[in-house]
């Protein structure tokens, strides 16, 4: 499905609405048209090695920072992930798939709260201001969530995006450096619990930064930080 094809997405949600309103309304049509169509996930989630631990996982960051490849890590370390795969499906900027989320899931967040104990979740950029984040009921009761915050130089930042959106560098640079600090604030403002992880030093040192991420996450209860390891390339 092509991002930049609103009206395909209006359509998509259009259908969910549509076909599941006999089950109680949009939020329920969006979980069961979830269940049906991705049981691969559903499958996953169940084998969550974290599930019921009462906590999420929110992987931020801006575009192009390295946010897909931390969720790829934590899939591969054990931990169950919520995401809609015919939204952004892989391409050639990234081969393994985006693992995001439907906009309107996040306008509607119950859809997906049910799935999120134990697991984690991509909030790109402003993204992240649409969940609950902090003292809030679960289905399954209170859950703390922690933040993965990817950094990464903002001119590799910009040299990445310009080529994917064809925008100038310099309103790249702009937007993002803004964006950025926006997010940064919120994020303090807000006292979230999150950590900051380089994108350069996950190449240069992927078992050390898997092992980092681990230790923030779980404490003793560690993912697979070999595994997070081998699927940094």
């Amino acid at each position: 499905m092509n991002r930049k094809d609103p009206e395909m997405l209006r359509g998509l949600a259009e259908r969910i609405k549509q076909e599941h309103e006999w089950r109680g309304g949009f939020v329920d049509g969006l979980i069961a048209y979830r269940k049906e169509n991705y049981p691969e996930i559903e499958k996953a989630m169940n084998k969550n090695l974290f599930k019921g631990g009462g906590m999420i996982t929110v992987v931020s960051g801006l575009p192009r920072s390295g946010t897909s490849m931390m969720m790829q890590m934590l899939i591969a370390g054990g931990m169950g992930a919520t995401y809609t795969p015919d939204y952004r499906p892989a391409d050639s900027n990234n081969p393994q798939g985006y693992f995001e989320v439907l906009p309107v899931e996040l306008e509607h967040p119950d859809s997906i709260l049910d799935s999120l104990d134990g697991g984690c979740i991509k909030l790109v950029a402003n993204q992240i201001k649409h969940l609950p984040l902090v003292n809030v009921d679960y289905p399954h009761g209170k859950m703390e969530s922690r933040i993965i915050f990817m950094r990464r130089n903002m001119r590799s930042i910009t040299d990445s995006a310009e080529r994917m959106i064809h925008t100038s560098k310099a309103d790249l640079d702009y937007l993002f450096s803004k964006t950025l600090a926006d997010l940064l604030k919120y994020l303090n403002t807000n006292e979230l619990n999150y950590m900051q992880v380089w994108y350069e030093d996950v190449l240069k040192n992927p078992v050390e930064e898997s092992k980092r991420v681990s230790d923030f996450l779980c404490g003793d209860k560690l993912l697979d930080w070999e595994s997070m390891a081998k699927e940094v390339k």
